[in-house]
């Protein structure tokens, strides 16, 4: 058997990949898999000043990131993007919320309200910890 290898972009390859991914994470966990994170946007008039974005797992809700314009922080943004957030997960009888971070200001904010770091990877991607970090609400 002559196996060959390729790193050209091939799309139906991709796709081919991770709908399989998709297939097994499906039977082992014996739920739907969502791929499309959702979002909660902050708006000042009509003018964008901050988001947070966030898929829901079975039992837990994974925080993909949030965003504040630098001229509005400071001002408790975050904060009530993540309280929109947590009654969403309310919503949904989810009582896990999980993240990971690069960034020593987000791990603050973070800590701050109310999450734990679960475990720390030094020098993870770009050099920098990854802070795996977890809230019960």
């Amino acid at each position: 058997m002559s196996i060959s290898f390729t790193i050209f972009q091939n799309s139906v390859w991709r796709d081919k990949v991770n709908l399989e991914l998709r297939n097994q994470l499906e039977s082992y966990t014996k739920a739907p898999y969502i791929d499309q994170p959702q979002g909660i946007y902050a708006h000042h008039e009509a003018q964008l000043i901050g988001g947070i974005t966030f898929q829901k797992y079975t039992d837990i809700l994974w925080i993909e990131g949030i965003w504040v314009d630098e001229k509005f922080k400071r001002q408790g943004i975050g904060k009530m993007l993540l309280e929109q957030m947590i009654d969403e997960a309310k919503k949904n009888n989810i009582q896990n919320l999980q993240l990971n971070t690069y960034f020593s200001e987000a791990k603050s904010f973070f800590k701050a309200s109310g999450f734990e770091v679960v475990h720390s990877i030094p020098h993870w991607k770009y050099g920098l910890t990854c802070y795996f970090m977890r809230k019960y609400i």
